[in-house]
């Protein structure tokens, strides 16, 4: 087992033994005990690291296939690398300073992950890859080196063990079962205990310091060891510290979350990061924060007020179907911050109502902050939804005596993470048994209408398993659908005709009812490429969604701006418009391209009465996103309001190129034309406003003004005028 003549390698001297590894480690020569303990620590530690990679990366591209690919491969590739380093270095130095540097190389490596995890993160020259090779580059660049450097030790740990027994079977065999062994336990012990009781940052530092350990064992009167331990300790202490200093220094540097005054829950569980962000300006308005997403709101002060438009289409249908009755029995899978389950109750307080939602984490983010607690008629069950429903079938199908549910709703599913079990057939045939021939299922899903895989895949499946499917998308009152921007859509299921288009007749849902895909819209997502029915076997939802998570991640605005922006639209709302103007030049300082922000700053100006700054603000919104009618139409009202008519004409009709179903649109450009005298062309414009939205009260107010206007002599121009409120 001689190694090859070579010059003196660093840290040993001319006269060193060349068959004996000189170590501090004080294991007695032809002991293998040591070599395989520190395989078994440095195998755990690449576990750990591997879990950790996948809840580090999740707050940026969350958890799906291309996240697991990615990282599987990544490590493997670093550790692979890492083998074939070490092997050479196992040849070339055999001392104990040689693996205590390569330890001490780990350890900085654990401890860059979380600050590299954020750089790459904010990194917007990473948004415009696809978003396989997206994610694949952020992995790389995360965590490559970590695995590269543990990979390094193991050839070396292995060339110790060897020069320690003539037995070279049972050597390499004892070395590759403790480090085996090591990587069972450190798996099951981050899975299970560490990452839900310490966190994801306290988890890799204590890894980081450990290894820091391991260099001072391996080599005690090596210098480096005990300078970078002492390093290793000041990063644990600003990463992990309760002091305000440690804090500020730890988040600056990446080493923790930022915890500000304003976040009331923060934690990890095992699936995923949860906090709860208080609104600095408004104390009851409250946010959960799963991973990146938004996932609720809640106003304290206005508990009966629901915020997102998705739960206004489940209210909605809810009081259609189940009209005139004060109890219902739903099934809710996805709790969040419970706040539809609780509207159910408060609606309907005789109501039953059991929430599925697997994380126990979010149920206490919910009690701490979201005003959660127990009540009459709620149930919560922490489990999977695949399983609970397979439980109720299996119960259902045992005889057991179980009332079918009235309403289950399906609020788990989103852009960045899509749990696959819950869209195929198999489970939404589960679903259709729990409900009976009366039930209603409603699924919230994300998508851009346009490409629509997902929508169209999720249509399809529906059909196999009940008789009528439509579908809603959540958006503002009287905002034009756009087929490329991004929805969230609910899918709406029952075996029998719900008579949705109903919903117009209630003046409560009227803006509800007009957000419902009309059947030709349906039908052709149904067509589009890439549809197919979901099943157990082929669910390729992260394939289907692609194009979702690659746009949102283009549109992901850095978070300084976007505290500037919301903020902005607080002071907005309080009609505070000096404030919100300052708040969106802020935003916009930070985010040249942020049209939102421009659109904002736009309607800032305008009902603070400075329209030529609006006009300034909304040509710059139309410059950022030029494919969008919004800008457009602002602009187009600002002219309105200057009585500069050809201009407005000129906007209306860019609106409309930008958007042929745009109602609104068609009303203002009627309403420009008769302003410069072009009666009859004015009235085919608003016609075909009333055409494509005959609820339009407005329009029908500017065509009978218009009628009235042509009756009557006059020298052939309308009077100047604007178009009645839209």
């Amino acid at each position: 087992m001689n190694a090859p003549a070579s010059q003196p390698s660093p840290g040993t001297t001319p006269n060193s033994q060349p068959n004996a590894l000189q170590t501090d480690a004080g294991v007695p020569s032809g002991s293998i005990i040591g070599p395989c303990a520190i395989a078994f620590i440095a195998s755990a530690a690449v576990m750990i690291v591997e879990l950790l990679a996948f809840r580090l990366i999740a707050r940026y591209l969350g958890s799906s296939n291309y996240t697991t690919t990615a990282i599987i491969g990544v490590v493997l590739g670093g550790l692979a690398i890492g083998n074939f380093i070490g092997g050479g270095l196992a040849d070339r130095f055999r001392d104990g300073r040689m693996l205590a540097l390569l330890f001490v190389l780990s350890s900085a490596g654990c401890f860059a992950v979380p600050v590299l995890n954020k750089l790459v993160g904010d990194w917007s020259a990473l948004w415009f890859l696809s978003w396989p090779r997206r994610i694949a580059t952020h992995v790389t660049l995360v965590f490559s080196l970590p695995a590269i450097l543990l990979g390094t030790i193991g050839p070396v740990v292995a060339r110790m063990a060897l020069l320690r027994s003539d037995r070279v079977g049972r050597t390499v065999g004892a070395v590759y079962a403790c480090g085996a062994l090591g990587s069972i336990i450190g798996t099951f012990a981050c899975g299970f205990y560490l990452i839900p009781y310490f966190g994801n940052y306290a988890v890799i530092q204590a890894v980081g310091a450990g290894l820091s350990v391991m260099a001072i064992v391996c080599a005690r009167t090596y210098w480096a060891t005990h300078v970078w331990t002492a390093a290793a300790a000041v990063l644990v202490l600003v990463g992990a510290g309760p002091w305000a200093w440690a804090k500020e220094i730890g988040s600056d540097l990446g080493l923790r979350e930022r915890i500000t005054p304003f976040v009331m829950f923060d934690a990890d569980s095992e699936y995923g990061h949860v906090r709860v962000e208080v609104n600095p300006d408004h104390p009851t308005r409250r946010i959960m924060v799963l991973d990146k997403l938004e996932h609720s709101y809640l106003d304290t002060a206005r508990p009966d007020v629901l915020q997102y438009g998705y739960e206004n289409v489940y209210a909605a249908v809810t009081d259609h179907v189940a009209a005139g009755r004060d109890a219902i029995r739903a099934l809710v899978l996805g709790g969040g911050g419970y706040t539809h389950p609780r509207h159910i109750l408060r609606v309907r307080p005789r109501s039953t109502v059991e929430v599925v939602e697997i994380d126990p984490v979010v149920t206490r983010a919910a009690m701490a902050a979201f005003d959660l607690s127990p009540q009459p008629g709620l149930t919560i069950v922490h489990l999977d939804a695949r399983q609970h429903v397979a439980d109720l079938v299996r119960r259902q199908t045992a005889g057991e005596a179980l009332a079918p549910f009235d309403f289950v709703f399906l609020d788990a599913v989103n852009d960045f993470n899509v749990p696959f079990h819950l869209t195929t057939a198999e489970f939404q045939s589960s679903v259709a048994k729990l409900l009976g021939d009366e039930g209603v299922f409603l699924m919230t899903l994300i998508d851009i209408y346009e490409v629509g895989g997902f929508l169209g895949s999720t249509l399809r499946t529906m059909k196999n398993s009940f008789s009528h499917v439509t579908c809603f998308y959540a958006g503002y009152e009287s905002e034009a659908f756009q087929p490329g921007e991004r929805y969230t859509f609910i899918v709406v299921a029952s075996q029998r005709d719900l008579k949705l288009g109903d919903l117009e007749a209630d003046p409560r849902h009227r803006a509800i009812a007009q957000q419902q895909l009309t059947r030709e819209q349906i039908e052709a997502v149904m067509k589009a490429p890439l549809t197919t029915v979901l099943t157990d076997d082929h669910a390729p939802v992260e394939f289907l969604l692609m194009h979702v998570v690659e746009r949102t991640g283009r549109a992901a605005w850095n978070e300084a701006a976007m505290r500037f922006y919301n903020r902005g639209n607080t002071e907005y709302a309080l009609k505070r418009y000096d404030r919100a103007i300052e708040s969106y030049r802020r935003a916009i300082e930070l985010e040249p391209a942020m049209h939102i922000a421009h659109l904002n700053l736009g309607l800032a100006y305008k009902d603070s009465g400075r329209l030529d700054k609006a006009v300034e603000a909304f040509l710059a919104a139309a410059a950022a996103r030029p494919d969008l009618p919004g800008p457009a139409m602002n602009l187009a009202g600002i002219y309105m309001l200057l009585h500069e008519y050809e201009a407005a004409r000129r906007a209306y009709e860019k609106a409309i190129q930008l958007d042929p179903q745009f109602a609104a649109a068609y009303n203002g450009l009627g309403m420009a034309l008769a302003n410069l005298g072009r009666l009859h062309e004015a009235r085919t414009a608003i016609q075909r406003a009333i055409e494509l939205k005959p609820d339009y009260p407005a329009a029908v107010r500017n065509l009978a003004q218009l009628d009235a206007a042509m009756a009557s002599p006059s020298d052939g121009h309308a009077p100047a005028t604007r178009p009645a409120g839209d």
